[in-house]
């Protein structure tokens, strides 16, 4: 991640907000990223990460409750590509970029 940062010398990171239901394995090992990710983002000068939630991240993109095959039609959209992004994940990814630079924010502390 540290690598992958001073390479692209990026000015701000947006992340999802994960959303656990009561499996604890799961979120556990989520957290524990996360974790490592912002320690990295730390070296690389970046603090305060961008978090989103799911719902801002759509509404942002395509409307409040749309579905992953709206979004990612969205997406092509937006980027001006001629089909969905592979992996599916790279999508989620364009999205939450998006929401971000247009100024979605989550009310996190």
């Amino acid at each position: 991640m540290v690598e992958l940062c001073q390479l692209i010398k990026p000015d701000a990171v947006a992340l999802e907000m994960p959303f656990f239901t009561r499996e604890t394995t799961s979120a556990n090992k989520v957290l524990r990223a996360l974790g490592v990710i912002e320690l990295a983002l730390g070296e690389c000068g970046l603090n305060e990460p961008i978090f989103l939630h799911q719902s801002q991240v759509k509404a942002s993109v395509a409307k409040y409750g749309a579905q992953k095959s709206e979004m990612q039609q969205a997406v092509m959209m937006i980027f001006g590509l001629s089909e969905i992004p592979k992996p599916d994940d790279a999508a989620d990814g364009l999205a939450i970029a998006f929401a971000a630079q247009s100024g979605a924010r989550a009310n996190v502390k």
